[in-house]
């Protein structure tokens, strides 16, 4: 048997075996078998087809490219599976081949995917174009287009797109090069408070860049603008705002939005930097009782001051996750933001890694776990015994945590393109002594 192979670019499907007559392949067979083989059967009856880039590369020797599409389509429109989630980030698909993704599968009446992932791929603003062109007829609730470079331009085109499209509810345009003016025109197609109903629930806006690439962001007019689209939204549920260098004054804009809202459950400021000026802030307007669920405030060098106006007014709120992990915060802050937990609207999951957890909180972290205050998989840290002392050690969430913390967008995981292999640190077990020692 003689085998010859296609490069990248001409698509890793796009293969032709040479056998006996009797025993040959039709290359269309031979793709169903291979692409019925990833598919993944989710618990309604229905399927996920995950075409990681890093997967393929390592399953084949090649990432997708635009002449894989058309095989992916004709296999998702003749499987007796009904394939709803279709995972295509971390390849090298570019204009043409979304271009064959919208004709031969998402424009189609009968098309039954409805999440389509098409992160970190080789997409322009031409594909925008493409989008808004069909926006009338496909039927996606969930699109993810982070990480392409759609251009300076492509705010336009997306307002267009929303303004067209009733049906997608999720949308991650985060590290697009989406500028200021995108922004605007996101916030303008988004209004609600002149009658028109709005589909969008979830949305991503992280890194936006600025108007010129020689100048830093205009960080308060960004606030502006997103104090503008909370003020005249909802319906918007969950909003991410990560990596946009929103300072402590930013975020009373941000607040000021968040007064005018009633439907915002999930707010996302992880990896700014609005310090212990924005932690006062949020906790003013948490203190007040609103309907917000779930808060990422990671990486944006809170201290003790924060922590303890956080500790102070979460009492009061319905937060049920929190995310304070990777800030400045001291022992006694972590002591404090532990003190919250119980209260009428319970914090059911919470980050504090990255943090200094010492031995009192370490202390606090072992009898909640023991007393069932807080779940073992809840919490992204765990205690244990050393040389007579508590000792804090880095671990995971429970799968179905971190789809809580992660909303709409982010319920699947990190963005690495593949599963990742669990490491797992051996310890020895603390001796009998010291563990009656610190109880």
């Amino acid at each position: 048997m003689t085998e010859t192979t296609g490069t990248s670019k001409g698509g890793i499907f796009a293969r032709r075996r040479t056998r006996f007559a009797d025993t040959s392949l039709s290359v269309t067979e031979f793709n169903d078998i291979r692409l019925g083989l990833l598919a993944v059967r989710r618990a309604n009856g229905t399927a996920r087809l995950p075409l990681h880039g890093r997967d393929m590369q390592q399953r084949y020797g090649a990432r997708l490219a635009d002449a894989d599409v058309p095989v992916v389509c004709f296999h998702i429109r003749g499987s007796a599976r009904r394939v709803t989630h279709l995972d295509l980030s971390f390849n090298v698909i570019t204009d043409a081949g979304f271009l064959a993704l919208l004709e031969h599968l998402l424009a189609l009446p009968a098309c039954s995917v409805t999440h389509l992932d098409v992160a970190n791929n080789e997409l322009t603003g031409a594909s925008l174009g493409h989008l808004v062109k069909y926006a009338e007829t496909i039927g996606l609730k969930h699109l993810r287009l982070a990480g392409n470079e759609l251009g300076r331009d492509a705010g336009e085109r997306l307002a267009r797109f929303l303004a067209a499209n009733d049906t997608v509810t999720a949308l991650d345009v985060g590290d697009t090069s989406l500028t200021l003016a995108a922004v605007a025109a996101i916030s303008a197609a988004l209004r609600t408070d002149g009658g028109r109903d709005a589909s969008l629930r979830a949305l991503d806006l992280s890194r936006i860049l600025p108007a010129s690439g020689r100048y830093p962001p205009e960080t308060k007019w960004l606030a502006y603008h997103v104090e503008l689209l909370l003020q005249r939204n909802v319906t918007l549920t969950e909003l991410h705002l990560r990596k946009n260098a929103l300072s402590g004054p930013d975020v009373e804009a941000v607040v000021r939005g968040l007064r005018h809202n009633g439907a915002l459950l999930l707010l996302d400021l992880a990896s700014n930097g609005i310090g212990d000026r924005g932690a006062e802030l949020l906790a003013d307007y948490l203190g007040a009782g609103p309907p917000l669920r779930v808060l990422n405030v990671a990486g944006n060098g809170i201290r003790y001051p924060g922590a303890r106006a956080l500790s102070l007014a979460l009492p009061f709120s319905k937060v049920r996750a929190l995310d304070v992990g990777d800030n400045r915060m001291t022992d006694d802050g972590v002591l404090d933001v532990l003190t919250t937990i119980k209260k009428p609207y319970y914090v059911q999951i919470l980050r504090v890694w990255g943090n200094e957890v010492g031995p009192r909180s370490c202390t606090v972290i072992e009898r909640m776990l023991r007393s069932g205050v807080l779940a073992a998989g809840a919490l992204d840290v765990r205690v244990y015994g050393e040389e007579g002392a508590w000792r804090a050690a880095r671990c995971g969430l429970a799968p179905a945590a971190d789809r809580a913390c992660g909303g709409l967008l982010h319920r699947d995981g990190p963005e690495y393109g593949c599963a990742q292999p669990v490491y797992r640190i051996r310890r020895e077990a603390a001796t009998e002594t010291p563990h009656k020692s610190l109880l």
